[in-house]
């Protein structure tokens, strides 16, 4: 394998680190943040229209 491969493949191996450390982070953020849909202002005549059946 050339030098060249060689560093082509670590630096395939830093951004597919930096891609599954990006996506772990994505996952606790979207673990650890409530559900407040129904709080945002433009749902709010959606919420009101699904609560009458």
């Amino acid at each position: 394998m050339t030098a060249y491969s060689k560093r082509q493949l670590k630096a395939l191996d830093r951004i597919s680190k930096k891609i599954s450390d990006a996506e772990s982070h994505l996952a606790k953020i979207e673990d650890s943040v409530p559900d407040k849909r129904h709080l945002v202002p433009h749902n709010m005549k959606l919420l009101r229209t699904s609560s009458l059946f």
